[in-house]
């Protein structure tokens, strides 16, 4: 976890946290608050302040040292696929770089499964393991 604190560090999932109070970073369950603490020791905050599973919020979003970084429900995405009992989330970062691209948004529908266009997509930006 050290390299955490020397870099910005976003990650994101239904990690199912079910009795935490995030406005509070409190659970009365015992494992769930050694996650919180495990988490504030190394400087993560949650950026999800809404319910995103009937009263729950479930779906989580933690950075360390990313600026300008908001958690929403996207509604376009909710609209055009609305397969799930979990609010959509879109992370946008507001980040001041000359080299800055236009924002492309892509949606993928998992339960049809296009794996040709995820296929298309993955090969625009190939992994290298460094």
């Amino acid at each position: 976890m050290k390299k955490f604190n020397q870099y910005p560090f976003l990650f994101c999932g239904d990690l199912n946290l079910s009795k935490v109070n995030w406005s509070l970073s409190q659970s009365a369950d015992d494992n769930e608050q050694s996650v919180i603490e495990m988490l504030e020791q190394h400087n993560f905050h949650q950026l999800v302040d809404f319910s995103t599973g009937e009263t729950n919020t479930l779906d989580l979003v933690f950075e360390t040292k990313v600026e300008n970084t908001t958690a929403k429900i996207d509604l376009v995405f909710k609209q055009l696929f609305n397969v799930s009992d979990h609010e959509p989330i879109i992370i946008s970062n507001e980040e001041n770089r000359e080299d800055r691209r236009n924002p492309v948004s892509n949606y993928f529908s998992f339960c049809n499964a296009d794996y040709d266009a995820m296929r298309q997509e993955m090969s625009l930006f190939p992994f290298k393991a460094t």
